[in-house]
């Protein structure tokens, strides 16, 4: 993932920002220890405990935070559709003009960018060609489910594409055929 150097010094300020407050937990552990009566050795033993757990819970939550962000200019998420199509929602001008010059069509009505479905073969080098486009500008593709589900009485034959009932038709043929 591209990362802008405005957003690595923050990365940065907030990981200095977790290392000083676990520091702080550190020695607040320590001198409570002391206080009451502890050996040195059991105050330190408690401030590195302490020092530890803050470091790894602002860690995390650092992650977290970081790792949770809206679509952005340096990612494309294109999203399998239930008719087989992929459709995508770029953010920048870099990835709309490499959906396009890869095939993708816009929707006028929703601004989404569809790659039709009924040639797998067409698509899937599409796909890729467009991933590697993509990367060439430092943008990364993710590839996703939709988060839908396909209703459950839905029938086999909405769900394959005559290519596939041709190819399940002309397999019984040859079996009938052999037997």
């Amino acid at each position: 993932m591209f990362l802008s150097p405005a957003t690595l010094t923050l990365l940065a300020l907030a990981l200095l920002v977790a290392v000083l407050l676990a520091i702080l937990a550190a020695v607040g552990a320590s001198l409570l220890a002391r206080m009451d009566g502890a050996s040195l050795p059991a105050a330190l033993l408690r401030a590195g405990v302490a020092f530890g757990g803050t470091l790894t819970l602002l860690t995390a939550l650092l992650a977290l935070v970081a790792g949770v962000q809206p679509s952005q200019p340096e990612r494309v998420v294109l999203t399998w559709q239930q008719d087989g199509s992929l459709a995508a929602a770029p953010v920048g001008e870099t990835a709309t003009a490499v959906l396009v010059a890869t095939g993708f069509v816009q929707d006028k009505q929703t601004g989404i960018y569809r790659l039709s479905g009924d040639d797998t073969t067409t698509q899937a080098r599409a796909v890729r060609e467009t991933g590697r486009q993509l990367d060439a500008h430092g943008i990364d593709t993710a590839l996703q489910h939709p988060s839908g589900r396909i209703a459950p009485a839905a029938r086999a034959a909405e769900l394959m594409s005559p290519r596939a009932w041709t190819w399940v038709a002309q397999s019984s043929r040859s079996l009938q055929d052999s037997a």
